[in-house]
């Protein structure tokens, strides 16, 4: 064995892709706590089916995470991508508005399972993961996530893998929840 397959072993990367494809997160999705962190989730609509197949097993929860577009970091995250503010604020509501018209079609029990948060921060990494394993994604200047390389872990062993579910646990106390029902009652912009 290598050294560079030993440190790569210790780090608790199991492997790296071009970019996540939608067969990636479906292998990925499955029964479990399923965690997504992003700024916004420009692939959603590739996504909903799978949480919502996921969800059919009771043991099932969904954590999204998006950045609030009203904080400074929504702006930054739009310089980053050559955006301006609107449009950031256009795809970060366009992303919440898609997670409520799939939670809309849930049912109660599985409705009580799904939880969207805005975040006042920057996230320095997107995450799509379920239990232990996790695509993990940088956001760089000029680019989505979505389309950078991502890093595979599985357990919480490695060095990057304790680092990064420590840094995900401390941006938990720093977001708020979204209220769905706000979304029921007003039938109107879902982030107001």
């Amino acid at each position: 064995m290598s050294v560079t397959s030993i440190s790569l072993e210790l780090s608790g990367i199991e492997a790296s892709t071009k970019h996540l494809t939608s067969f990636q997160l479906e292998d990925l999705i499955s029964n479990g706590k399923i965690i997504i962190l992003n700024a916004w989730i420009p692939n959603f609509s590739e996504l909903k089916h799978y949480l919502k197949d996921s969800l059919q097993n009771k043991n099932t929860s969904i954590e999204i995470t998006v950045i609030n577009p009203d904080c400074k970091f929504a702006t930054i995250r739009g310089e980053e991508l050559e955006m301006t503010v609107e449009q950031v604020k256009e795809e970060v509501n366009h992303t919440i508005y898609e997670i409520y018209r799939f939670y809309s079609q849930l049912d109660e029990n599985e409705k009580a399972r799904v939880k969207l948060y805005r975040g006042d921060y920057l996230p320095k990494i997107s995450i799509y993961a379920c239990n232990e394993k996790a695509w993990l994604g940088f956001c760089w200047l000029r680019k989505y996530s979505i389309e950078s390389s991502y890093f595979y872990i599985n357990g919480k062993d490695g060095h990057l893998s304790k680092d990064v579910w420590d840094y995900y646990n401390r941006l938990r106390s720093m977001r708020n929840e979204v209220d769905f029902s706000q979304f029921e009652k007003s039938n109107s912009d879902c982030v107001s």
